[in-house]
Protein backbone atom coordinates (compact mmCIF):
# COMPACT_ATOMS: atom_id res chain seq x y z
CA UNK A 1 0.00 0.00 0.00
CA UNK A 2 0.96 3.13 -0.87
CA UNK A 3 2.77 5.00 2.41
CA UNK A 4 0.64 7.08 4.56
CA UNK A 5 1.65 9.55 6.94
CA UNK A 6 -0.03 11.54 10.00
CA UNK A 7 1.16 14.87 11.08
CA UNK A 8 0.75 15.27 14.56
CA UNK A 9 1.87 18.75 15.31
CA UNK A 10 0.71 22.18 14.77
CA UNK A 11 -0.82 22.73 11.13
CA UNK A 12 -0.64 26.37 9.45
CA UNK A 13 -4.14 27.19 9.85
CA UNK A 14 -5.83 24.81 12.74
CA UNK A 15 -5.82 21.86 14.54
CA UNK A 16 -8.17 19.38 12.61
CA UNK A 17 -10.25 16.48 13.53
CA UNK A 18 -8.87 13.22 13.50
CA UNK A 19 -10.19 10.52 10.70
CA UNK A 20 -10.20 6.96 12.37
CA UNK A 21 -7.31 5.92 10.37
CA UNK A 22 -5.73 2.89 11.83
CA UNK A 23 -1.89 3.37 13.49
CA UNK A 24 -1.51 0.34 11.20
CA UNK A 25 -1.78 2.18 7.71
CA UNK A 26 -0.08 5.19 8.87
CA UNK A 27 3.80 5.69 9.10
CA UNK A 28 4.98 7.52 12.22
CA UNK A 29 8.44 8.45 13.35
CA UNK A 30 11.41 10.82 13.19
CA UNK A 31 12.52 8.97 9.48
CA UNK A 32 9.58 9.20 8.07
CA UNK A 33 9.29 12.74 9.21
CA UNK A 34 12.74 13.74 8.13
CA UNK A 35 12.27 12.20 4.57
CA UNK A 36 8.98 13.41 3.50
CA UNK A 37 7.64 17.26 3.32
CA UNK A 38 5.26 16.95 6.56
CA UNK A 39 2.77 19.48 4.87
CA UNK A 40 0.65 18.90 2.06
CA UNK A 41 2.17 20.58 -0.97
CA UNK A 42 -1.47 21.51 -2.17
CA UNK A 43 -2.58 23.66 1.12
CA UNK A 44 0.70 23.62 3.10
CA UNK A 45 -1.78 21.40 5.94
CA UNK A 46 -0.66 18.56 8.05
CA UNK A 47 -3.17 15.75 8.55
CA UNK A 48 -2.88 12.17 7.32
CA UNK A 49 -0.94 12.81 4.08
CA UNK A 50 -0.29 10.52 1.00
CA UNK A 51 3.91 10.88 0.60
CA UNK A 52 5.28 10.64 -2.89
CA UNK A 53 8.02 8.00 -3.52
CA UNK A 54 9.39 9.86 -6.43
CA UNK A 55 12.24 12.55 -6.10
CA UNK A 56 10.06 15.36 -4.82
CA UNK A 57 9.19 13.37 -1.38
CA UNK A 58 6.61 15.93 -1.25
CA UNK A 59 3.46 15.09 0.54
CA UNK A 60 -0.62 15.50 -0.55
CA UNK A 61 -3.98 15.32 1.16
CA UNK A 62 -4.88 12.10 -1.25
CA UNK A 63 -8.98 13.27 -1.05
CA UNK A 64 -10.81 10.98 1.55
CA UNK A 65 -8.00 11.01 3.85
CA UNK A 66 -7.44 14.69 3.36
CA UNK A 67 -8.82 16.64 5.93
CA UNK A 68 -11.67 18.96 4.95
CA UNK A 69 -11.73 21.71 6.85
CA UNK A 70 -8.47 22.94 5.21
CA UNK A 71 -9.94 23.61 1.95
CA UNK A 72 -7.66 21.45 0.52
CA UNK A 73 -8.71 21.02 -3.34
CA UNK A 74 -6.60 17.17 -2.83
CA UNK A 75 -5.73 14.68 -5.01
CA UNK A 76 -8.99 13.24 -5.24
CA UNK A 77 -8.14 9.57 -4.69
CA UNK A 78 -10.45 6.82 -3.03
CA UNK A 79 -9.29 5.10 0.29
CA UNK A 80 -9.59 1.76 -2.22
CA UNK A 81 -7.53 3.42 -4.66
CA UNK A 82 -5.23 4.33 -2.51
CA UNK A 83 -5.11 0.42 -0.92
CA UNK A 84 -4.23 -0.92 -4.35
CA UNK A 85 -1.37 1.26 -4.93
CA UNK A 86 1.96 -0.67 -4.03
CA UNK A 87 3.18 2.62 -3.95
CA UNK A 88 2.66 6.26 -5.00
CA UNK A 89 4.44 8.89 -7.35
CA UNK A 90 3.02 12.12 -8.21
CA UNK A 91 2.88 12.85 -11.54
CA UNK A 92 5.40 15.39 -11.77
CA UNK A 93 7.66 12.18 -10.32
CA UNK A 94 6.22 9.40 -12.63
CA UNK A 95 6.63 12.19 -16.07
CA UNK A 96 9.92 12.94 -14.66
CA UNK A 97 8.07 16.42 -15.62
CA UNK A 98 9.16 18.90 -12.40
CA UNK A 99 8.33 22.79 -11.40
CA UNK A 100 11.04 25.13 -11.09
CA UNK A 101 10.86 26.55 -7.51
CA UNK A 102 12.02 29.83 -9.06
CA UNK A 103 9.89 30.44 -12.14
CA UNK A 104 7.34 27.99 -11.40
CA UNK A 105 7.45 26.51 -15.24
CA UNK A 106 7.42 22.79 -16.10
CA UNK A 107 10.94 21.13 -17.77
CA UNK A 108 12.18 17.42 -17.72
CA UNK A 109 14.46 16.28 -14.99
CA UNK A 110 15.12 13.08 -17.16
CA UNK A 111 18.86 13.07 -17.61
CA UNK A 112 18.62 10.48 -20.43
CA UNK A 113 17.00 12.73 -22.93
CA UNK A 114 18.63 16.02 -21.71
CA UNK A 115 17.21 17.58 -18.51
CA UNK A 116 15.70 20.89 -18.16
CA UNK A 117 15.56 21.59 -14.43
CA UNK A 118 18.19 19.92 -11.91
CA UNK A 119 17.33 18.89 -8.43
CA UNK A 120 19.05 20.25 -5.28
CA UNK A 121 22.04 18.17 -4.31
CA UNK A 122 20.67 18.35 -0.39
CA UNK A 123 19.77 15.12 0.79
CA UNK A 124 16.09 15.69 1.88
CA UNK A 125 15.52 18.62 -0.30
CA UNK A 126 13.06 17.83 -3.41
CA UNK A 127 12.95 21.24 -5.17
CA UNK A 128 14.24 21.13 -9.45
CA UNK A 129 15.44 24.44 -11.05
CA UNK A 130 16.55 25.83 -14.39
CA UNK A 131 20.41 26.19 -14.33
CA UNK A 132 19.82 29.91 -15.54
CA UNK A 133 17.17 30.75 -12.24
CA UNK A 134 19.06 28.73 -9.42
CA UNK A 135 22.23 30.30 -10.19
CA UNK A 136 20.68 33.76 -10.88
CA UNK A 137 19.33 33.41 -7.57
CA UNK A 138 22.44 31.88 -5.73
CA UNK A 139 24.80 34.81 -7.50
CA UNK A 140 22.21 37.94 -7.06
CA UNK A 141 24.77 40.96 -7.79
CA UNK A 142 26.99 38.79 -9.62
CA UNK A 143 26.06 38.24 -13.19
CA UNK A 144 29.53 36.44 -14.29
CA UNK A 145 29.61 33.97 -11.18
CA UNK A 146 25.72 33.23 -12.24
CA UNK A 147 26.56 32.66 -15.58
CA UNK A 148 28.88 30.37 -15.01
CA UNK A 149 26.96 28.32 -12.04
CA UNK A 150 24.30 27.96 -14.91
CA UNK A 151 26.97 26.48 -17.18
CA UNK A 152 28.10 24.16 -14.67
CA UNK A 153 25.06 22.59 -13.77
CA UNK A 154 23.93 22.36 -17.21
CA UNK A 155 27.05 19.92 -17.76
CA UNK A 156 26.04 18.25 -14.63
CA UNK A 157 27.50 19.69 -11.45
CA UNK A 158 25.73 19.89 -8.45
CA UNK A 159 24.59 22.60 -6.23
CA UNK A 160 22.85 23.63 -2.86
CA UNK A 161 19.76 25.32 -3.58
CA UNK A 162 19.11 28.89 -1.97
CA UNK A 163 17.22 27.22 0.49
CA UNK A 164 20.22 26.50 2.46
CA UNK A 165 21.80 29.53 2.68
CA UNK A 166 20.15 32.53 4.45
CA UNK A 167 19.13 35.87 2.46
CA UNK A 168 20.27 38.12 4.41
CA UNK A 169 23.71 36.73 5.80
CA UNK A 170 24.31 33.92 2.75
CA UNK A 171 25.85 31.69 5.51
CA UNK A 172 24.20 28.20 5.79
CA UNK A 173 22.02 26.42 7.68
CA UNK A 174 22.91 25.05 11.39
CA UNK A 175 20.79 22.76 12.88
CA UNK A 176 22.69 22.15 15.90
CA UNK A 177 22.11 26.03 16.86
CA UNK A 178 18.62 27.43 17.04
CA UNK A 179 19.79 30.82 15.96
CA UNK A 180 21.19 29.40 12.38
CA UNK A 181 17.89 26.89 11.83
CA UNK A 182 16.91 27.97 8.78
CA UNK A 183 13.04 29.53 8.11
CA UNK A 184 11.86 28.72 4.68
CA UNK A 185 9.43 29.68 2.36
CA UNK A 186 6.98 27.23 1.27
CA UNK A 187 6.16 29.86 -2.54
CA UNK A 188 9.66 30.91 -3.52
CA UNK A 189 12.95 29.64 -2.27
CA UNK A 190 13.89 32.00 0.33
CA UNK A 191 14.85 31.38 3.04
CA UNK A 192 16.38 33.15 6.77
CA UNK A 193 18.38 32.37 9.86
CA UNK A 194 15.95 32.65 13.12
CA UNK A 195 18.15 35.78 13.70
CA UNK A 196 17.74 37.52 10.47
CA UNK A 197 14.39 36.74 10.26
CA UNK A 198 12.48 39.98 9.41
CA UNK A 199 10.18 41.28 11.97
CA UNK A 200 7.25 41.56 9.35
CA UNK A 201 7.49 37.79 8.54
CA UNK A 202 5.88 37.49 12.47
CA UNK A 203 5.31 34.01 14.20
CA UNK A 204 1.38 35.73 15.19
CA UNK A 205 -0.18 39.46 15.01
CA UNK A 206 1.36 40.59 18.13
CA UNK A 207 -1.68 42.78 18.46
CA UNK A 208 -0.27 44.97 15.92
CA UNK A 209 -3.28 45.38 13.61
CA UNK A 210 -2.75 44.82 10.28
CA UNK A 211 -0.11 42.27 11.12
CA UNK A 212 -0.72 38.50 9.68
CA UNK A 213 1.00 35.14 10.66
CA UNK A 214 3.42 34.40 8.67
CA UNK A 215 6.03 32.16 10.18
CA UNK A 216 5.07 28.83 12.07
CA UNK A 217 7.54 26.33 14.24
CA UNK A 218 6.75 22.89 15.22
CA UNK A 219 5.78 21.76 11.19
CA UNK A 220 9.33 20.95 9.81
CA UNK A 221 11.83 19.12 11.88
CA UNK A 222 14.58 21.67 13.09
CA UNK A 223 13.04 24.79 10.83
CA UNK A 224 10.26 27.14 10.33
CA UNK A 225 7.88 27.42 7.52
CA UNK A 226 7.18 30.89 6.54
CA UNK A 227 5.38 32.98 3.92
CA UNK A 228 7.62 35.65 2.77
CA UNK A 229 7.09 39.50 1.90
CA UNK A 230 6.50 38.50 -2.08
CA UNK A 231 3.30 36.37 -1.15
CA UNK A 232 -0.32 38.62 -0.11
CA UNK A 233 -1.95 36.11 2.64
CA UNK A 234 -5.84 35.25 1.54
CA UNK A 235 -7.99 36.12 4.61
CA UNK A 236 -10.02 33.69 4.60
CA UNK A 237 -7.25 30.84 3.52
CA UNK A 238 -5.02 31.80 6.15
CA UNK A 239 -1.91 31.26 3.43
CA UNK A 240 -1.23 32.48 -0.20
CA UNK A 241 -3.31 31.66 -2.59
CA UNK A 242 -3.15 27.62 -4.02
CA UNK A 243 -2.44 28.11 -7.21
CA UNK A 244 1.42 27.20 -7.49
CA UNK A 245 1.16 23.98 -7.88
CA UNK A 246 1.41 22.52 -11.39
CA UNK A 247 1.27 19.19 -12.86
CA UNK A 248 1.85 17.51 -15.94
CA UNK A 249 -1.65 17.23 -17.99
CA UNK A 250 -4.70 19.57 -17.73
CA UNK A 251 -5.40 19.10 -14.19
CA UNK A 252 -5.46 16.65 -10.76
CA UNK A 253 -8.29 16.54 -8.37
CA UNK A 254 -9.91 19.16 -9.70
CA UNK A 255 -11.88 20.27 -12.70
CA UNK A 256 -9.60 22.95 -13.97
CA UNK A 257 -5.88 22.89 -14.19
CA UNK A 258 -3.84 23.84 -10.95
CA UNK A 259 -1.50 26.26 -12.32
CA UNK A 260 1.39 29.03 -11.02
CA UNK A 261 1.43 32.18 -9.67
CA UNK A 262 4.46 33.11 -9.67
CA UNK A 263 5.63 36.03 -7.32
CA UNK A 264 6.87 39.04 -8.54
CA UNK A 265 10.35 40.17 -8.73
CA UNK A 266 11.16 36.40 -9.04
CA UNK A 267 13.74 35.15 -11.79
CA UNK A 268 13.07 35.09 -15.18
CA UNK A 269 13.33 31.33 -17.05
CA UNK A 270 15.54 31.92 -19.79
CA UNK A 271 12.95 29.90 -21.57
CA UNK A 272 9.77 31.53 -22.94
CA UNK A 273 6.19 29.46 -23.11
CA UNK A 274 6.21 28.58 -26.87
CA UNK A 275 10.61 26.69 -26.38
CA UNK A 276 8.95 25.04 -23.05
CA UNK A 277 5.50 23.51 -25.44
CA UNK A 278 8.23 22.79 -27.60
CA UNK A 279 11.08 21.02 -25.60
CA UNK A 280 8.28 19.22 -24.02
CA UNK A 281 6.55 17.85 -27.29
CA UNK A 282 10.82 16.65 -28.09
CA UNK A 283 10.63 14.00 -25.42
CA UNK A 284 8.61 11.82 -27.44
CA UNK A 285 6.09 10.71 -25.38
CA UNK A 286 2.66 11.84 -24.70
CA UNK A 287 1.82 13.16 -21.25
CA UNK A 288 -2.05 11.84 -20.77
CA UNK A 289 -4.42 14.18 -17.96
CA UNK A 290 -3.52 12.94 -15.09
CA UNK A 291 -6.88 11.45 -13.99
CA UNK A 292 -5.46 8.71 -16.96
CA UNK A 293 -2.45 8.65 -15.30
CA UNK A 294 -3.61 7.57 -12.17
CA UNK A 295 -6.50 5.15 -13.82
CA UNK A 296 -3.17 3.60 -16.24
CA UNK A 297 -1.48 3.35 -12.98
CA UNK A 298 -4.00 1.41 -11.08
CA UNK A 299 -4.28 -1.29 -13.33
CA UNK A 300 -0.91 -1.78 -13.98
CA UNK A 301 -0.61 -2.04 -10.23
CA UNK A 302 -3.50 -5.17 -10.25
Amino acid sequence: MALLVRNQDDYVIHNLEEDGSSDEELGHGDEVEETFDPVCSLCDNGGVLLCCEGRCMRSFHSGEEGEADSDCVTLGLTRDEIQAMRSFKCPNCEYKIHQCFSCGELGSSDEQLGAQVFQCDKATCGYFYHPNCVARRLHRHNEDAATELKERIRAGESFDCPLHVCYVCRQPEDVADPNLQMAVCRRCPKAYHRRCLPRRIAFGDNGVEGRVQRAWEGLYVNRILIYCMRHEIDEFLGTPLRDHIKFPGDGYGSDSAIVVDISSGAPECSMDESSISRDMSSLNMEVAPPKTMLAEKLEDDK
